[in-house]
């Protein structure tokens, strides 16, 4: 996967951010630096809610998305969106043929409310929509399809992999953790990286297909129903 840009409207403390990624193969990357609590890691969070919806956000249930200054003010409802160009390479029909290049928008947004007591609570469920972005407009993808694509251009085992900042780098690699917490982080990033869990559950569905497969065979002897039949014949 490769971003292009990305638009973020009401996600917490970013009201409307607009985000161009570097494309230049001599330039490949962006940098994002800002002061602390302004909003960095909000913006990662954002990206990865855009993709995966809220089992991404750093807990499900209290992560609330509605701007907090707003609270104050006569607004009870706000719309939160965040949108996402993004490339993949599509493999080629032919093995004589040359791997394409798709560019897709998605698009989540979710409404937000405050209750009388100021608390803000979802106003319904979370809307997904993707497009191919095509040279004569945008082409409308399959919902049933849309997560198969974004699992195939980035894995959600490998969200944290692919999305990091400075705290989870620092964290990482800080001194005062000991050998068996350093081993085990570098493990489970290793694993992440092959997409060990993957092959974990494909085994597990295997073992379990296998399993279903040998209980619905049929045991039985025919050859000697046979025998039994041509004797009493």
């Amino acid at each position: 996967m490769k971003l292009i840009s990305a638009k973020i409207q009401n996600f917490r403390m970013l009201k409307d951010i607009y985000l161009e990624f570097s494309v230049d193969p001599e330039k490949p990357l962006t940098v994002i630096r800002a002061a602390n609590e302004t909003g960095k890691t909000t913006c990662l969070n954002a990206l990865m809610w855009c993709l995966y919806g809220d089992d991404a956000l750093p807990s499900k249930t209290s992560y609330v998305l509605f701007p907090n200054d707003l609270k104050k003010t006569e607004t009870k409802r706000v719309e939160v969106s965040v949108e996402i160009d993004f490339q993949m390479e599509k493999p080629p029909v032919k093995e004589s043929d040359k791997p394409s290049i798709v560019t897709y928008r998605i698009n989540r947004r979710v409404s937000e409310r405050l209750d009388q007591s100021g608390f803000s609570k979802r106003a319904g469920a979370d809307e997904l929509n993707m497009y191919v972005v095509r040279n004569v407009g945008l082409e409308r993808v399959i919902d049933s399809e849309a997560a198969r694509i974004i699992e195939n251009a980035l894995p959600q085992s490998l969200k944290d992999v692919y999305f990091t900042d400075g705290d989870s780098v620092m964290s990482f690699i800080e001194a005062s953790a000991n050998q068996t917490a350093k081993r085990r982080r570098v493990s489970r990033a290793i694993e992440a990286l092959l997409g060990l869990d993957y092959l974990d559950s494909a085994i597990k569905r295997v073992e379990k297909v296998s399993k279903e497969f040998s209980r619905a065979i049929d045991d039985k002897d025919y050859a000697e129903e046979v025998k039994k039949i041509e004797d009493q014949m």
